[in-house]
């Protein structure tokens, strides 16, 4: 229930501004996720937790960062998988309450497994994800 309730105040963070996406706008977000691609079959140690920034360079444009983290536990290992990824923002349409925007980018991610009964780190890895998708805020 505390997770829940966490989760809830952590995305209502959005709605707190007063007006659309505008020129200067510094915008912050964090998310708490339910389950991931990496965590299906495992027992989830930490949620798939992740935060963001993004500046308005102007009307439509936006740059920004997206860092995350989750850890699990499978078998006899405890994985975790940090990214952080650089984003620019299209916002294609942008009304008094609404902003609908497209955003891309490219980042350095991290894998790293951690074996019991020492914990003693075997692998670690790490590859360049890259980001599209569509959002809206609702102001």
């Amino acid at each position: 229930m505390k997770q829940l309730l966490l989760a809830i105040c952590l995305l209502s963070i959005g709605f707190l501004h007063a007006q659309s996406y505008q020129q200067g706008d510094k915008i912050i977000s964090a998310g708490v996720g339910l389950g991931s691609f990496y965590t299906l079959g495992q027992k989830t140690l930490v949620p798939p937790i992740q935060g963001s920034f993004e500046y308005g360079l102007s009307e439509r444009m936006g740059v920004g960062a997206l860092v995350g983290f989750t850890s699990s536990e499978f078998l006899s290992a405890k994985y975790s998988y940090t990214f952080i990824i650089l984003r620019v923002h299209y916002h294609v349409y942008v009304t008094e309450k609404l902003d609908v925007y497209t955003s891309g980018g490219l980042g350095y991610a991290r894998k790293k497994v951690d074996y019991y009964p020492s914990y003693a780190t075997d692998t670690v890895s790490g590859g360049f994800p890259y980001l599209v998708n569509i959002g809206t805020r609702y102001y």
